[in-house]
């Protein structure tokens, strides 16, 4: 069965297969489209994802831990022997022994075995290198350490007390949760490194730089500048010990100890982080890039990492080695057209600058840009009020109802935009029924004496013919008293109220009313006054109807 690493492996191993073949393809590119009144940038609509696929084609290097010249035990044995598993170990070191009750077991670092502490003295208890420190130039010190808990006492897990009283210890001066590295140089300190949570510590000495840098979990925390280091002595160096102090904690657990002859470069601590080996993948984008491996997105061109659990408990580091690459700017196309504009897909109605994004063959955006003027149409309203119909000269189509209407006049640089708000109203029809004594005088102002059907044509409101049939009786007696008792209305036209005079020749008054030139009632006087106040009536013509014993007198008024 292939582990999670093989498999993400073989996976971008096939990711760049890839990008290797897609320069084969048959991809369309991009062309501009010039005319008089547009510029059409088409985009094939598949391009871009291919291409940004095979820009962004990663390379995947696996990188091995470096192994130590001088010291490496990674206690994966059983009994009191150690194998020094250093390429190049010193004379008398090729293995170390377990003295004391120190023992190698389960709770190292990718589910392997670790040195066990006692927390007892490091007289009785101790890993014998059998090395005789001798460290000139630049070096290195790494070794994983978990378990380990705060305490009033001092518990050493490195030196050599012959050469320079070379140490490393939590607590006291150090502080609860962290390493000191001391020696005949300055003191470094890895702050949170002596927890009961794993973690990695790692000390560089650079000579030729003049610092000491400390890591924790491959990441810089501590750098102390420092005068040429020489650390020499004739043993034994101890690990999980120092002299005769109290060693490493009782249930503490250390791993994967190194000691190197050179000082590591960051990348190559970044591989001892991960125990289960790691892989840096390289790769270029344009602007940003998402990695997977994280969730992260980058927006800037460096060295990240993260680290994946594999299936077998072991974790493995992942280096993403990322370049960013910028946008291109691409050309800006002038262009002036009327009203709106139509470009890549989008429509434009104000003047301004506009840019576009399409893909070049680089592999990363090309921007375009579209410096536009829009011209408004000029525009000509006709307002228009009608009866019935309404022919309009500008399109010659003859309109029967209310609306805006439209039509376009061929001009230069851009066409006249005609608009017609038209108002269509309609003629009106109404019947009266009338009575007079000798004669009677209709809306219209035509005047009667003899009883028939008549009509009358008057304009209405709306300035449209309205239709009046008038259905007149002419003749009644005993109506002299009325005919001696004229009736007068005024002001005629009025405004706010009417007074009608002769009223008290009329006897047996049934009705008052007002009726529109259409014939509608539009109000009813209670009791016959003097004075009628007409204020809420609309402007037109109205007709006074006063319905009596001996029939109806009908007088015509203007409300203005």
């Amino acid at each position: 069965m292939m582990t999670g690493r093989k498999l993400k492996i073989h996976a971008l191993l096939y990711f760049c297969l890839l990008c290797f073949f897609i320069p084969y393809f048959d991809i369309p590119s991009q062309y501009i489209n010039h005319n008089t009144m547009k510029t059409q940038l088409l985009k094939t609509k598949f391009m871009k994802p291919i291409l940004l696929t095979a820009f962004t084609c990663l390379a995947v290097q696996v990188l091995a831990q470096p192994i130590p010249e001088i010291l490496y035990y990674d206690f994966n044995g059983t009994g009191t022997t150690v194998p020094n598993l250093a390429s190049t170990p010193p004379v008398g070191t090729a293995t170390a022994t377990i003295v004391g009750a120190q023992t190698q077991g389960p709770g190292g670092v990718c589910n392997s075995n670790a040195l066990i502490g006692t927390g007892t003295s490091s007289s009785t208890d101790y890993l014998n290198t059998g090395y005789a420190t001798s460290l000139t130039g630049s070096w290195t010190l790494s070794f994983w350490s978990s378990n380990i808990t705060p305490s009033s006492t001092l518990f050493y897990v490195v030196g050599d007390v012959t050469a320079g009283s070379f140490r490393c210890f939590t607590n006291g001066v150090a502080g609860a949760d962290n390493w000191i590295l001391r020696g005949s140089f300055t003191d470094v300190l890895i702050p949170g490194g002596a927890t009961v949570a794993p973690h990695l510590n790692t000390w560089v000495y650079d000579q030729t730089a003049g610092f000491m840098y400390a890591y924790l979990d491959g990441a810089l925390v501590n750098t102390v500048a420092q005068s040429p280091i020489t650390i020499s002595g004739t043993g034994p160096f101890k690990v999980g010990s120092y002299g005769s102090s109290t060693g490493l904690n009782t249930g503490g657990f250390m791993d994967d100890f190194r000691l190197y002859d050179r000082a590591l470069s960051p990348a190559e601590i970044l591989t001892l982080l991960a125990p289960g080996g790691s892989s840096t993948e390289t790769v270029s984008a344009c602007d940003s890039y998402f990695w997977p491996a994280d969730g992260a997105t980058y927006s800037s061109s460096g060295t990240y990492n993260t680290t994946v659990v594999g299936s077998s408990g072991c974790d493995s580091l992942l280096v993403l080695d990322l370049t960013i690459n910028t946008e291109v700017t691409g050309p800006t196309v002038a262009m002036t057209a009327c009203d709106s504009y139509d470009w890549n897909g989008s429509t434009y109605s104000a003047s301004g600058l506009y840019a576009d994004t399409l893909v070049a063959m680089s592999g990363c955006d090309s921007i375009v840009g579209l410096d536009l003027t829009i011209n408004a149409s000029p525009t000509m309203t006709e307002s228009i009020s009608a009866c019935e119909s309404y022919t309009w000269a500008m399109d010659g189509n003859t309109y029967t109802s209310s609306g805006i209407y439209t039509t376009y006049i061929a001009a230069s640089p851009c066409d006249t935009i005609a608009m017609l708000d038209l108002t269509i109203n309609t003629n009106t029809t109404s019947t009266i029924t009338q009575t007079a004594i000798d004669s009677y005088t209709s809306p219209a102002g035509n005047t009667y004496t003899t009883s028939g059907t008549y009509t009358d044509v008057i304009a209405n409101a709306a300035g449209c013919d309205s239709t009046i049939t008038i259905n007149l009786t002419v003749g009644y007696t005993g109506l002299s008293e009325l005919k001696n008792g004229n009736l007068t209305l005024y002001p005629n036209p009025a405004q706010t109220s009417i007074r009608i005079l002769g009223v008290e020749n009329l006897t047996e008054i049934n009705d008052v009313t007002i009726t529109s030139i259409s014939g509608n009632r539009v109000m009813t006087v209670a009791t016959i006054q003097e004075e009628i106040t007409i204020s809420d009536l609309p402007s037109g013509i109205y007709f006074l109807n006063i319905s009596h014993g001996q029939g109806t007198n009908t007088i015509r008024f203007v409300k203005q």
